[in-house]
C-alpha cells in the first residue's frame, strides 16, 4: 500500500513540473519584441557654413573729426551730441582778439604799401620824363626805376600777409563740412584748444554700414556667405 501511494506522488510531482515548463514555453512565445524604425540616408561631402549671430554697430560709412586750423581758446560751442547740422553751419568759435590783431597789423602793412607804391611812382615818371628832355642821367632814372619795383613787390607781401590774417581769422570760426550728426564732443567753453586737437566727430548723411568683429575661423572666403540684420535699435 505505502508503495502504491509513494508511485502516485511521484507521477503528481512529475506533471507538475511538466505543466510548470509547458506554462513558461507559452510565456516565452507569446511575449513580442517591438519592431524598431530604421531610415538610411547616403552620406555625401557638402560645403557646411553654420550660421552664427554677433552684435555689432550701425556707422556711417564716412566719419569727419572736426578741428580749428589755429589755437585759442573756445568762447562758443553752438551744437551737441545728436543734433543735426548742415554744411556751412557754425560749430563753435575760438576767442578771435589774437588774429584781429594780425589782420589790423597786415592792413597797416597795405596802405603803407600802396602809399610807397604811389611815391616811387611818380618819381619815376619824374625820371623817366627828365630823361627824354636829357636833364637826368641813367643812373637816377635806373633807381628810381628799382624803388618803384620794390615798392611794387613790397605792396604784393603786405596783400598776401593780408589774405594770410583774414584766413587766420576765419579759422577761429568752426563750420560742419557736410551734412549730417554730430556723435561725439571733446572741448568745452573756456577750454583752450591746439591747433588740429579734436573738438567735434561727424557721421554724415549717406549710406550706413554694419559693423562687427568675426573671428577669422568663423569665415570662409572661397564661398559666398549672406548676412542678414536684424535691427533693434538705430542712434543715427
Amino acid at each position: 500500500m505505502a508503495q502504491k501511494r509513494g508511485s502516485g506522488i511521484a507521477r503528481v510531482l512529475v506533471w507538475l513540473v511538466c505543466l510548470g515548463c509547458l506554462v513558461c514555453c507559452k510565456n516565452d512565445g507569446s511575449a513580442q519584441v517591438p519592431l524598431t524604425r530604421v531610415k538610411t540616408v547616403t552620406a555625401e561631402i557638402v560645403d557646411f557654413a553654420p550660421s552664427i549671430s554677433l552684435t555689432g554697430i550701425v556707422a556711417a560709412q564716412v566719419s569727419t573729426d572736426l578741428s580749428f586750423r589755429v589755437g585759442g581758446k573756445v568762447v562758443e560751442r553752438l551744437v551737441n551730441v545728436g543734433d543735426h547740422v548742415a554744411q556751412g553751419q557754425v560749430l563753435a568759435r575760438l576767442d578771435p582778439e589774437e588774429q584781429q590783431a594780425e589782420l589790423a597789423s597786415a592792413e597797416a602793412g597795405v596802405g603803407s604799401g600802396d602809399a610807397m607804391l604811389r611815391q616811387t611812382t611818380a618819381a619815376f615818371e619824374r625820371q623817366k620824363a627828365l630823361l627824354t628832355r636829357g636833364n637826368t642821367t641813367r643812373r637816377d632814372y635806373d633807381q628810381a626805376e628799382a624803388a618803384l619795383r620794390s615798392a611794387q613787390a613790397q605792396l604784393d607781401q603786405a596783400h598776401a600777409d593780408l589774405r594770410l590774417a583774414q584766413d587766420q581769422l576765419s579759422y577761429t570760426v568752426l563750420r560742419a563740412d557736410a551734412d549730417g550728426i554730430i556723435t561725439a564732443q571733446v572741448a568745452v567753453v573756456g577750454q583752450v584748444v591746439a591747433q588740429a586737437q579734436l573738438i567735434y566727430t561727424l557721421a554724415r548723411d549717406g549710406p550706413r554700414d554694419a559693423v562687427f568683429n568675426v573671428h577669422e575661423h568663423r569665415l570662409d572666403f572661397r564661398t559666398f556667405q549672406p548676412v542678414s540684420t536684424n535691427l533693434k535699435s538705430v542712434l543715427f
